[in-house]
C-alpha cells in the first residue's frame, strides 16, 4: 500500500513539473461549517470559524493536487469542555474549461481529523474522513484569484456530516502564468472587389508618341496574381498577449510616400491600429514600413531590390499572415 502511495505522488511530482503553466496555488482561506446532518449538539458542536490554507500543484492546465490544512478553536464538548481541532487533507481538483474570468471547480479527496480534547464518553475523537465539494474562481489578474467552496465532510467512524462554505484568496507561482485573449481592434470584415480594384496600382497605358520617328515606349511588365489585391483576409487569431519580446515599435511613421522598390504586403487596414501585426513583425525581426492611402494603412515590409529577393521574403512572412503577397511601389 505505501509503495502504491509514493509511485502515485511521484508521478504527480513529474507531471507538475513537465507542466508548462503555472505550477502551484496557493490559497489562504477562511470558512465556517453552515449545515449539519447528524450533529448531535450534547456531543460535540465543531461549528467555530476555520482558518486554513490550501496549495494546489497543477498536472495539466484543469487538474491539479491539492494539499489543505484547517484549524478551529474552542468548539465545544457534550461535558461542557472545550477542544481545539485540525483537519489535514489531500483532494484531487479539476477546473472546469471556461472563457470568462470565472472558473468553476470540483474536487474530492480524503484527510483526517485531530482532536486535542477526545470525549470517550460521548463517542468524540480524532478520526480520517472523506470529503467533496465544488466552487468557483474569480480572476483578478495572471496571478491572483478570488475564491469560494462548499465542501461535504462525512467522518468515518461516527458518520457525522458537515457542509463548509469557504472563502479565500489564491496566489499562483512558477511557470508561465501569461493569458491569453482575443485582440481589439483589428477588423473581420475583408475589403470589397470594388474597393480593392480602386486601390490596386493600374498598369500606366502606353502613350502614342507625338511624332513621326518612333520613340522606344518602356513596356510595363504584365502584373502577376500575387500582385493584385484578390481578397484580404483580416486578422482574427488569439495573441499572447505576455510575450515581452514582441513590443512594439512605437518609431512606427505613417508615410504617403514610399521609396520605389519591390515590398511584402503583410495587412492592408481601413481604419483600425496595426499593433498586433507590428509586434509579430518585430519579433521576426522584420523592417516594416505603414504606407497610408487615404483611410487604408498598409503594412509593408522592405524595400527588395529584385522581385526574386521579395519572393524570398514572402515565404517567410506567409507563416505571419499566409495571405501576404509582393507589392510593388514605382
Amino acid at each position: 500500500m505505501n509503495k502504491i502511495l509514493l509511485s502515485t505522488v511521484a508521478v504527480l511530482l513529474l507531471s507538475t513539473i513537465v507542466y508548462a503553466g503555472p505550477k502551484f496555488e496557493v490559497t489562504p482561506m477562511v470558512g465556517k461549517k453552515i449545515y449539519n446532518y447528524s450533529d448531535d449538539a450534547p456531543r460535540f458542536d465543531d461549528g467555530e470559524a476555520l482558518i486554513g490554507v490550501r496549495a494546489n500543484g497543477y498536472i495539466t492546465k484543469q487538474v491539479s493536487v491539492q494539499l489543505g490544512v484547517e484549524a478551529s478553536k474552542n468548539n465545544k464538548m457534550g461535558d461542557g469542555g472545550e477542544t481545539d481541532l485540525e483537519r489535514g487533507m489531500l483532494n484531487l481538483q479539476y477546473d472546469v474549461p471556461s472563457k470568462g474570468k470565472v472558473t468553476p471547480f470540483v474536487m474530492a479527496g480524503a484527510g483526517y481529523e485531530k482532536l486535542h480534547r477526545e470525549y470517550t464518553a460521548g463517542n468524540v475523537d480524532s478520526q480520517a474522513f472523506l470529503n467533496a465539494g465544488a466552487g468557483l474562481r474569480y480572476s483578478v489578474n495572471n496571478r491572483v484569484d478570488l475564491v469560494a467552496e462548499a465542501r461535504a465532510i462525512r467522518k468515518i467512524e461516527d458518520g457525522d456530516k458537515d457542509i463548509i462554505g469557504s472563502l479565500g484568496v489564491g496566489f499562483k507561482y512558477g511557470g508561465n502564468t501569461c493569458q491569453t485573449k482575443p485582440v481589439k481592434g483589428i477588423p473581420v470584415k475583408a475589403l470589397s472587389m470594388k474597393e480593392l480594384a480602386a486601390l490596386t496600382p493600374k498598369k500606366v497605358a502606353p502613350v502614342a508618341p507625338a511624332v513621326v520617328v518612333p520613340v522606344p515606349v518602356e513596356t510595363v511588365a504584365p502584373v502577376k496574381p500575387e500582385v493584385i489585391d484578390t481578397k484580404i483576409e483580416y486578422d482574427t487569431n488569439y495573441v499572447n498577449i505576455c510575450d515581452g519580446s514582441a513590443s512594439i515599435d512605437e518609431s512606427s511613421e505613417l508615410v504617403s510616400d514610399t521609396l520605389s522598390g519591390y515590398y511584402v504586403q503583410v495587412i492592408a487596414l481601413r481604419k483600425n491600429s496595426p499593433d498586433v501585426i507590428i509586434s509579430r513583425l518585430n519579433a521576426k525581426g522584420y523592417d516594416h514600413v505603414l504606407k497610408g492611402e487615404g483611410n487604408l494603412t498598409r503594412v509593408l515590409v522592405g524595400p527588395y531590390e529584385s522581385r526574386a529577393s521579395a519572393k524570398s521574403a514572402l515565404r517567410g512572412l506567409k507563416k505571419i499572415r499566409s495571405d501576404a503577397f509582393i507589392y510593388r511601389v514605382k
